[in-house]
């Protein structure tokens, strides 16, 4: 039996209008001004919307460097014997129990003069200033949307970074119409089912986060240190569950649970704006809206709620997944959002309505509630999988059989 649910609040945002056909968007040609007009009474924490003064300690601001300088290079502390310590506890310590046990000893933080006093507030003051505020990303961070040409006449449109695709426009002019002048920090959620332990094969997801702010070039390099670690999603094989559907329906719903709690912040921040810092110091009225997935094919479908072997974006039957004459379309948002919100007809009519919107019968999709988000424009192709082991080594094999492997060697 599944428990019972309230009626989802699908109605809290009008999706309609939001991924529409493309309209001419030639009268933007840079947005100026963007962030400028923030308000510091409207800022809002990270932590669930709260008050971001509502649990603050001024004596933690000793240990933060707040002005940037760049000749700093123990940042964001202010001295190296904490920064050293800090790195120690991160790197090289022990437990995170063990390290504010020590702390917690009479003295032992004062003689050191650290301000903080257990593990919670040392990673507040790390996470205080993450990826928009950190200094080494002032040169090429980026907060406003550009149109790039090949040629004088703009004519050739150029789409290499975020910032100059189509996505980053519409949101603009959604946000625009909702928050004058906010900032837009586009959120990628990347995650791949991960072997954690040498033994016993315990598996986890890790969910790691980064901003379209910072180019690419730089987040594809780990040692840049533009993404951070959300959290560690638990994996089960649910061996108690013997059939094989409710198994493999219990594991979508437990990882879009998961999801929900991680990605809650992103709620309010996205809808009502949050104080943060650039990285030239400048303060702006942030959005953080969640813009794309990055996982394999496994994680694709899991994310979306479509069942395993269909396209977790278009609607295109499976047996037609490799024509290139099928007419196919996006799935549609609001057509999946109104089937899980059939739960509150009966469990039966809710599987029911589910199958045919060929959705599975997830009870609190992490989806739901996302402000300007669509799930099935935020997943990006696996390159590894489809395009160079899936398409490249489809036309290699293609070529091999049509030609000779002599052949093909002769002409290499």
């Amino acid at each position: 039996m599944l428990p019972n649910k309230p009626k989802p609040r699908h109605s809290k945002f009008d999706y309609s209008g939001y991924f529409e056909a493309d309209g001419d968007t030639s009268e933007y040609s840079r947005y100026e001004g963007i962030g400028e007009d923030s308000d510091p009474d409207q800022s809002r924490s990270w932590e669930g919307g709260e008050d971001s003064g509502s649990d603050h300690n001024p004596g933690e601001d000793s240990d933060l460097d707040n002005d940037h300088n760049e000749e700093n290079l123990y940042y964001p502390f202010t001295l190296k014997i904490k920064w050293e310590v800090a790195c120690w506890a991160k790197l090289r310590g022990s437990s995170s129990t063990a390290f504010t046990d020590l702390l917690s000893i009479d003295g032992v933080s004062e003689q050191l003069g650290l301000s903080f006093k257990n593990v919670n507030k040392l990673n507040k003051i790390i996470d205080h200033k993450l990826l928009t505020g950190q200094p080494k990303f002032k040169q090429e961070q980026v907060i406003v949307a550009e149109w790039h040409y090949a040629d004088d006449d703009e004519f050739v449109h150029l789409f290499h970074d975020m910032h100059t695709g189509k996505w980053w426009w519409k949101m603009q002019k959604k946000l625009d119409a909702q928050q004058p002048g906010g900032t837009i920090v586009p959120v990628i959620i990347s995650s791949n089912k991960t072997q954690v332990t040498m033994f016993h094969n315990k598996t986890a997801y890790p969910v790691y986060l980064t901003i379209g702010n910072i180019p690419k070039e730089l987040c594809r390099k780990p040692s840049s240190g533009s993404h951070i670690l959300l959290a560690y999603l638990p994996t089960s094989h649910l061996e108690h569950t013997t059939n094989k559907a409710s198994c493999h329906c219990t594991i979508a719903n437990l990882y879009h649970t998961y999801l929900c709690r991680v990605l809650a912040p992103l709620i309010p921040a996205g809808t009502e704006g949050i104080l943060m810092h650039s990285g030239d110091g400048a303060h702006c009225h942030c959005h953080p809206i969640f813009a794309s997935f990055i996982g394999d094919y496994p994680e694709q479908p899991l994310t979306t709620g479509v069942k395993f072997g269909e396209c977790p974006k278009c609607d295109v039957n499976t047996k037609d997944s490799g024509s290139n004459m099928t007419q196919f379309h996006l799935r549609k948002l609001s057509e999946v959002l109104d089937a899980l919100a059939a739960f509150n007809d009966g469990n039966l009519a809710f599987v029911c309505i589910c199958a045919t919107a060929s959705i599975k019968p997830i009870i609190y999709p992490f989806l739901e509630d996302l402000p300007f988000m669509n799930i099935f424009h935020a997943i990006m192709p696996d390159v590894l999988h489809q395009l160079y082991q899936g398409l490249i080594k489809h036309l290699l094999a293609w070529l091999s059989a049509a030609c000779g492997g002599a052949e093909i060697d002769a002409h290499c």
